[in-house]
C-alpha cells in the first residue's frame, strides 16, 4: 500500500499581520487512507532535527523517506508502508524546529485551513508552544539529533524550553512521551548536557517526559543503521503497552480529531492545557442543570428509603452511559469521573446530605462507576445495556419512582414530552438510545420497554431532526368565533393527505384553541360546535332585550360570570377527560408540542401550560409544570381556565404548584400566541433556523366609517352607555386582545397569517352566529384557492430552502400576510 503522497507537508507557521497556523490536513488524509481507521491505533515517531535527522531517516526507514517538498514546512508526515495493514501502523512526522515563519503566504485556496494565534508570540516561542503542547502529546517517541544543535548549551536550552512551555495532561502520567537523544561517535557524553541544567529544571522536563538513555550511532558501514532502528521499534513497542494498559491509545479516527481540537486549542490559548476528557464532551457539555437532576434523583431516591449504595449504583451506570456511548475512546474511568462528573456529584450530596454521608455518596458513586467500567470493557454490551441491567437488582424500587422533571433513565436530561404507558418520562437522547428507529417516519423511535419498571411499556417519539427547521401552528382566542379557523383548517386538510397535525411541530392556542390541537380537523369541528352550545346556551347578550341584559350583568356581579362555570367543568370532563394530565402519555406518538395560556388576575402574567418541559424567560411568562407528578394539571381544568373570560366565566383557581386564580389565556398579551411560540420555538432549539409559522386569526372587526355611526344616529342611552366607562375599557380590552396587532409586529419573521373581516362587534358567545362565520370563511377561502394550495405547499416542503414562498397579498374579504 503506497500511502507516501508528493506533498508531506503537515504544519507550517506564517506571519501577516500576526501568526497564523496552517493545518494542511495531511495527518487525517493519511490516517482515512488505512484500511480500518476506527479500529486502528496509530503510534507516532518523531524526528527533531535537520542534516543528521534527514540521515537516520532515509537510513532506517528508506521506503518512506522523502526529501521535504517546501522549505517552508515545520512539519512533514508519513506513514511507513509496512506498517499500514498493521494494528499500530507507524506514523513520522519530521520536524525541523528552526524553520522560520512563512511571510505573507495567505494564499486564497488556503484559508480554509488557517487559524488565527490569538496570543502574543515570537517565532521562537510560537515553534516552542506548537511541538511541546501540540506535537508532543501526540507522539509515542521523541528522537532529538543532538549533531544537528550548534552546541550541547542549545539542546539542554531546548529541553528546558519545551519542558515548561508544556503543560501536565489531564491524561495519566503513564502517558507522556519518551524522549531520546541520539548522539553521534565524536559526541561528548551526557553528563556533559546534564551540566547544563539544573536540579528544577531537570525535574519538570522528568515530569513532561520518559528521558530514556542516549543512543550513541555506530558509523560501521557493516551495522548500519540496524541498531538504531531496533532500539527505536523496542521503546515503540514498550509504549505501545503500557498506553494500552492504561486506556490512552487512540484508534485513527480518534486521533485524527483529538489533534483537530487540540490546534484549536493552542491556537486560541497559551496559558491552558488542551484537556483530552474535556475535549470529548465539546458537543455534549456538562451544565449545572445535571446537579439540579442528581440532586431531584437523591430526594426521590431517599423518599422511597433507598439506601446510599443503591443510589451511588443507580447514578454510575447512568453516568457509565453518558461518558462512554458508543464509539466514545475509553479513558481510565478513574481520570474520567475526577475530570468530568466528581464537581457534580459532590455538589449535589451536599445539597442532600450532611457530614461525611456527603463525603461517601461521590465515593461510593465513583467506586461503582470504576466497577461497571470493567463489566463494559470486558464484555460485548453497550454502556446503555450496562446500566439497563445495573437497574434490574432494584427494579422493584425503581418502577415506584416518577419525575416530570428528571429523566430517570439518565439522570441527565429533562423528558421533554415522551412518556411511557407505564406512567415514566423519558428524553429525546433516552428515546433514540432505548428505541429502535420506525420504518414509517424518519427521527420517529418506538420505546417497548421500561428499564425502570422491567415490563413492556410503549411510546412512540416522535423527534425533531437536529438541522431541522421547527414549523408552528398558531390559533387565536375568540369563543365561538372559532369555528373560522376550523375551517381554514379543514381547508388545507382537503388539499393534502397527511394528517394536518404532521406539518406542525409546535402548536399554540388560548381559549377556544385549546381543544383543536392534535385533533383531526373534522371531529374537531363537530366537537367545538357541541361544545360552544353547551357552554354558552344561555345568552343575555341579544340585541333589543335589555330585560336579559340586566338579569345577565346582575348574575355576573352576584357570580362573577353570566354563565355557569358548573356546565363548562362538566363539559370539558366529558371532552377531554377528567383525569388525563398536560403532561402525560399520549396516544399514538409523542413529540408534537402544544401550549396554552392563562392568565394570573393578580399581577396579569401569563402562565403557560404544556405537552413539554420548558423553561421561560424571567419576566416574560411563566412555565407551569408541578413539582409532584400526580398533581400535573389537568388537561379540562387546564381549558376552563384558559377560557374564563371576564365577565362571562369565573375565574378558576388552580395549585400550579402555588394556589393561583387564572382566566382567560388572551389577556396577558398573547390572544394570539404567534409571539410566544416564537420564543419557545428560540428556546427549543440551539441554533438559528428559518422555520414557518401559520397564524390563524378569529377575525377582526372591519374599518369603515359607515361601521361607525355618529351621535346623531344613537338614541340618549345608547350614547350613555357608548360613552360609559365600562364600554370604553370594553372596546380598549378589545384593542388588546386584538391579534392582528400582534401580528404586525412580527415583520421580521416568515409568518402567514389568515383572518378575516367582520361587520359590527366581535362577540365571543354568540353561538347562533356560528354557521354565519363558517360561511363567511368558506367564501373567502373560495375565492383564495390559490393562496391556500401554496402556503399548504410550503408547510409541506418547509425542509427544502427553496421552497416557494407566500408573497404579500389580499384578495377579497381574505388577508395573508407573508
Amino acid at each position: 500500500m503506497k500511502l507516501v503522497t508528493e506533498d508531506a507537508s503537515w504544519l507550517r507557521v506564517i506571519y501577516k499581520d500576526g501568526f497564523w497556523l496552517q493545518n494542511t490536513g495531511r495527518l487525517s488524509n493519511l490516517l482515512q487512507g488505512l484500511p480500518n481507521p476506527d479500529s486502528q491505533t496509530p503510534q507516532l515517531l518523531h524526528f527533531v532535527g535537520q542534516a543528521a535527522k534527514d540521515k537516520a531517516i532515509r537510513a532506517v526507514f528508506p521506503d518512506s523517506f522523502q526529501r521535504r517538498t517546501s522549505m517552508s514546512s515545520l512539519y512533514d508526515l508519513r506513514v511507513v508502508d509496512s506498517t499500514a495493514s498493521s494494528c499500530a501502523p507507524l506514523l513520522l512526522a519530521d520536524c525541523n524546529p528552526f524553520t522560520a515563519p512563512v511571510q505573507d503566504e495567505l494564499s486564497t485556496e488556503s484559508k480554509n485551513h488557517l487559524l488565527e494565534v490569538k496570543w502574543p508570540a515570537t517565532s521562537r516561542h510560537i515553534v516552542n508552544v506548537l511541538l511541546a503542547r501540540l506535537t508532543f502529546p501526540f507522539s509515542d517517541l521523541i528522537c532529538i539529533f543532538v549533531e544537528d544543535f550548534s552546541d550541547l548549551r542549545e539542546v539542554a536550552i531546548q529541553l528546558i524550553g519545551w519542558a515548561k512551555a508544556a503543560q501536565s495532561s489531564s491524561l495519566p502520567s503513564s502517558n507522556r512521551p519518551n524522549v531520546i537523544l541520539i548522539w553521534s561517535e565524536s559526541a561528548s557524553t551526557q553528563q556533559q548536557i546534564e551540566d547544563y541544567i539544573s536540579g528544577p529544571d531537570w525535574t519538570e522536563i522528568g515530569d513532561m517526559y520518559t528521558l530514556l538513555p542516549p543512543f550513541y550511532q555506530n558509523k560501521s558501514k557493516n551495522q548500519g543503521n540496524m541498531p538504531l532502528k531496533n532500539v527505536l521499534l523496542s521503546h515503540l513497542q514498550e509504549i505501545n503497552e503500557r498506553r494500552n494498559q492504561n486506556g490512552t491509545r487512540l484508534s485513527c479516527s480518534h486521533f485524527a480529531a483529538f489533534f483537530r481540537l487540540a490546534l484549536e486549542h493552542v491556537a486560541k490559548t497559551a496559558s491552558d492545557p488542551f484537556d483530552f476528557i474535556a475535549a470529548t464532551r465539546a458537543d455534549n457539555l456538562l451544565e449545572g442543570a445535571f446537579v439540579g437532576h442528581i440532586i431531584n434523583f437523591l430526594r426521590l431516591s431517599l423518599a422511597l428509603d433507598v439506601s446510599y449504595y443503591d443510589m451511588a449504583s443507580f447514578i454510575a451506570s447512568a453516568i457509565l452511559m453518558d461518558a462512554y456511548p458508543p464509539n466514545m475512546h475509553r479513558f481510565p474511568p478513574s481520570e474520567v469521573f475526577h475530570s468530568l462528573y466528581m464537581p457534580f456529584c459532590s455538589q449535589a450530596a451536599s445539597q442532600v446530605a450532611n457530614g461525611e454521608d456527603a463525603v461517601t455518596i461521590p465515593t461510593l458513586i465513583e467506586t461503582h462507576f470504576c466497577r461497571l467500567f470493567g463489566e463494559l470493557a470486558t464484555g460485548d454490551r453497550t454502556s446503555a445495556q450496562v446500566h439497563s441491567d445495573n437497574l434490574s437488582l432494584r427494579s422493584r424500587v425503581w418502577s415506584l419512582m416518577r419525575s416530570n422533571h428528571t429523566c430517570l433513565f439518565c439522570i441527565r436530561r429533562k423528558p421533554e414530552e415522551h412518556v411511557l404507558t407505564c406512567g415514566h418520562t423519558i428524553c429525546d437522547q433516552c428515546a433514540r438510545i432505548y428505541g429502535q428507529e420506525s420504518k414509517e417516519a424518519d427521527q420517529r423511535f418506538v420505546v417497548s420497554f421500561c428499564i425502570l419498571c422491567k415490563v413492556s411499556a410503549r411510546v412512540v417519539a416522535s423527534l425533531t431532526p437536529p438541522t431541522a427547521n421547527l414549523s408552528i401552528l398558531s390559533i387565536d382566542g375568540g369563543g365561538t368565533r372559532g369555528v373560522i379557523p376550523l375551517e381554514f383548517l379543514r381547508a388545507m386538510q382537503d388539499l393534502i393527505e397527511t394528517p394536518l397535525v404532521d406539518l406542525f411541530d409546535l402548536s399554540g392556542g388560548t381559549s377556544s384553541g385549546l381543544i383543536m390541537m392534535g385533533w383531526n380537523v373534522h371531529q374537531c369541528s363537530h366537537v367545538f360546535d357541541k361544545l360552544a352550545r353547551r357552554v354558552f346556551h344561555r345568552s343575555p347578550w341579544v340585541s333589543g332585550q335589555f330585560w336579559n341584559f340586566f338579569t345577565g350583568l346582575l348574575r355576573c356581579i352576584i357570580s362573577d360570570g353570566v354563565y355557569d362555570a358548573n356546565t363548562m367543568a362538566q363539559t370539558l370532563m366529558d371532552i377531554l377527560g377528567s383525569d388525563r394530565p398536560m403532561f402525560g402519555y399520549t396516544k399514538g406518538y409523542s413529540g408534537k408540542k402544544v401550549l396554552i395560556t392563562a392568565t394570573d388576575t393578580e399581577n396579569s402574567s401569563t402562565l403557560v401550560f404544556a405537552t413539554y418541559n420548558g423553561n421561560a424567560a424571567v419576566g416574560r411568562y411563566e412555565f407551569v409544570h408541578h413539582e409532584d407528578v400526580t398533581n400535573e394539571p389537568l388537561v379540562w381544568k387546564i381549558g376552563q381556565a384558559t377560557s374564563a373570560a371576564p365577565g362571562l366565566y369565573a375565574p378558576v383557581e388552580m395549585d400550579v404548584p402555588l394556589k393561583r386564580t387564572l382566566q382567560d389565556g388572551g389577556l396577558g398579551g398573547h390572544n394570539n400566541p404567534t409571539l410566544l411560540c416564537l420564543l419557545e420555538r428560540r428556546r427549543l432549539l440551539s441554533f438559528h433556523v428559518s422555520g414557518y409559522v401559520l397564524s390563524l386569526g378569529t377575525g377582526k372587526r372591519m374599518n369603515r366609517k359607515d361601521d361607525h355611526p355618529n351621535k346623531t344616529q344613537r338614541n340618549d342611552i345608547s350614547q350613555w352607555l357608548h360613552n360609559h366607562a365600562v364600554f370604553r375599557m370594553g372596546r380598549s380590552l378589545g384593542r388588546c386582545v386584538d391579534g392582528d396587532q400582534v401580528a404586525s409586529r412580527l415583520f421580521d419573521v416568515k409568518v402567514s397569517r389568515f383572518n378575516i373581516e367582520l361587520c359590527g362587534p366581535l362577540r365571543i358567545s354568540d353561538t347562533a352566529g356560528m354557521t354565519a362565520l363558517r360561511k363567511k370563511a368558506r367564501e373567502g377561502l373560495t375565492r383564495s384557492s390559490q393562496v391556500f394550495e401554496e402556503t399548504t405547499n410550503a408547510l409541506v416542503e418547509r425542509l427544502d430552502p427553496l421552497s416557494r414562498q407566500l408573497s404579500n397579498r389580499r384578495i377579497g374579504p381574505f388577508e395573508t400576510t407573508g
